[in-house]
């Protein structure tokens, strides 16, 4: 019995391929065989690689074939398929979900294709991570898939990248049926900062795929696929290159919560494991970096279980707190994330007004968005001195209310290069949008919005620039009622004041600091709570009293934290024979003395001028 396989032409296969053994593996064991059909073998040494032949020649029609009853011969020439056949099935509910429409697009013109005039080119956008939903798309619908990273082609000249782009072609259409992908395509016209060399490119390019189309008829579909973060990132010559813009949709709570049971499904999780929490501190983040995340919520639980008697590893919620710790602190947080706080109201003592005004603005459109319609207010400016608890406020709101909190100071977004601080704002935005529900705070925003016009020192005007950049995303958010803007500065007066306008940051609270005692009192309280003071002589009311009354919230955390400080050093001081033994813990307690020593050296970081300066400005 003798049996023909023709290699199936592919444009991932490498130079020389040899399966000579991984084919007889294969055939090791008897396998049912039918002519004109498909095989795929994966090399032992490569197995991320996929070969695929075609059975060409075989002794009847249906018959059972084994290494031992038959004599397999490979035929060198390439051949092409009409279609590949998938051999397996993807498993990933989020691959399934974005993949729908491309998967439908590319089975259309499989279809249609002998009607077809033009050569297809799509572009993809909306996602981080489009390799596995091309990948996938392609292996379903029975295309080839070349990949191209137009990263590579960063620092080429005009000239070299057309020169990279026909060889691509020129490999991908030896494989047919195939897609040809350009993965981050920004990259592939961005070369230089010369608008002449954009348009080198792009020409060269239009004119491959013009040469392309005369070879359409009786072809097998070749269709050129290309993918960007964001339309935004490519110039309006590249754009016009593709026929099909095609949006992938963020990812659905349901299919988020169905991928990451089926993620865990195999490892041993706490019964008060809580995946809702998981999912909500993880909203917007790309599907790959939520993986990496429970890749070190497992590892976390692989130490623990070291330490413990029977070395079973168990998913809990330290573990998921330590790794997601550590991802916010390693390279998983090169973009900043949203995240829920950890910040709740009785952390935060006084400043009963603020909190009530900030509730009844945030509280009732989160609610009721659909009674409020186009009312809601979009944005709170919080002011005051500094120290008197405004970002504190704005956590804490997050955490009362399970937002998503995004933060950033002003300078942070500020860029040395032409057009990338309104890019920074774009994209804050644009991760805001993600992860919403979400609060977005500015700290220091007069440091970012200042009055446009009328600093001498921006002569590039990128401070104007990136005020009007904010205003407009701020205006373009005015209907997403799960998106709060939160606002904070110490000095409103330099701020631009079309940011003080309706629709705009059009609630103003001022932050400012108390003299009434239950307030101090309380916000003392909120700052010791954790302490354990064991002098009975010890009285809050009476210390707070003796505390002067230009002191913020900063101030008084500076109190308690150096009460701490000189309770640890008395501690050490005393004990310093147990401290010393091995694993001896010791029991910080505080007296009335840590208290009032703190207090005697202590001066307010504000003095009474400034805070009149701040009452005026409460005034005005």
């Amino acid at each position: 019995m003798e049996l023909r396989l023709s290699l199936i032409s592919s444009p991932r296969y490498p130079d020389t391929i040899n399966v000579d053994e991984d084919l007889q593996d294969y055939f090791s064991e008897p396998r049912r065989v039918k002519l004109n059909e498909q095989i795929t073998i994966r090399p032992l040494l490569q197995p991320e690689l996929e070969v695929h032949f075609l059975i060409s020649s075989l002794t009847g029609d249906d018959v059972l074939v084994s290494g031992d009853n038959c004599r397999i011969i490979i035929d060198t020439k390439k051949i092409r398929q009409e279609k590949l056949i998938p051999t397996s099935s993807h498993t990933d509910e989020t691959i399934l979900f974005t993949s729908q429409r491309l998967c439908q697009m590319l089975t259309t013109f499989d279809i249609h294709w002998s009607k077809q005039t033009t050569i297809p080119t799509i572009l993809l956008h909306g996602i981080d991570d489009f390799n596995s939903l091309v990948d996938y798309a392609c292996y379903q619908c029975g295309y080839h898939c070349h990949t191209v990273s137009s990263q590579l082609f960063a620092g080429d000249s005009a000239a070299a990248t057309v020169k990279r782009i026909e060889q691509a072609v020129q490999t991908a259409q030896k494989s047919t049926p195939c897609v040809l992908f350009f993965n981050h395509v920004n990259f592939l016209c961005k070369l230089t900062d010369v608008e002449h060399d954009d348009a080198i490119v792009t020409n060269g390019f239009r004119k491959l795929i013009q040469q392309i189309q005369s070879t359409l008829i009786d072809s097998k579909p070749f269709i050129i696929l290309a993918a960007a973060s964001r339309l935004h990132l490519l110039s309006e010559q590249v754009l016009s290159l593709f026929s099909y813009t095609l949006s992938i949709p963020a990812i659905p709570m349901e299919i988020r919560k169905e991928w990451l049971r089926n993620r865990l499904s195999n490892i041993s999780v706490a019964d008060d494991f809580n995946h809702d929490l998981v999912l909500a501190q993880t909203k917007g983040w790309p599907i790959a970096e939520v993986d990496q995340l429970l890749s070190l919520i497992i590892e976390a639980a692989y130490w623990r279980s070291i330490e413990s008697p029977d070395m079973s590893v168990m998913l809990t919620n330290i573990d998921f707190e330590l790794g997601l710790k550590k991802s916010h602190t390693s390279k998983l947080s090169s973009q900043r994330k949203a995240m829920i706080p950890n910040v709740h109201w009785s952390d935060i003592g006084g400043l009963a007004t603020a909190k009530k005004e900030i509730l009844n603005t945030i509280q009732l459109p989160l609610l009721h968005p659909d009674l409020f319609g186009d009312l809601a207010r979009t944005g709170i400016l919080l002011y005051g001195p500094p120290g008197s608890g405004k970002t504190l406020l704005a956590k804490a709101v997050a955490t009362e209310f399970s937002l998503n909190f995004l933060s950033v100071r002003g300078p942070e977004l500020l860029n040395m290069y032409v057009g990338q601080s309104e890019q920074n704002v774009r994209d804050l935005f644009e991760r805001a949008r993600l992860a919403s529900p979400c609060i977005l705070f500015f700290d220091e925003l007069d440091s970012l919005a200042p009055r446009r016009g009328r600093s001498s020192s921006d002569s590039s005007g990128v401070s104007d620039r990136l005020v009007s950049q904010l205003l407009t995303e701020i205006d373009q958010q005015q209907q997403d009622h799960h998106i709060f803007i939160i606002g904070a500065t110490n000095r409103p007066d330099l701020l631009d004041d079309a940011l003080l306008r309706p629709g705009r940051f059009d609630k103003l609270i001022y932050i400012g600091i108390s003299n009434n005692h239950d307030d101090r009192k309380q916000m003392f309280q909120a700052l010791t709570q954790k302490f354990q003071i064991v002098d009975e002589e010890y009285n809050i009311d009476d210390y707070v009293r003796s505390c002067p009354l230009n002191m913020t919230g900063a101030d008084f955390y500076a109190l308690a934290s150096t009460a701490y400080l000189r309770a640890i050093r008395r501690l050490i001081t005393n004990n310093q024979e147990k401290i010393d033994e091995e694993n001896n813990t010791q029991t910080v307690t505080l007296i009335k003395s840590d208290f009032y020593d703190a207090l005697e050296n202590f001066s307010p970081s504000l003095d009474e001028n400034e805070l009149k300066q701040y009452e005026r400005l409460q005034k005005s």
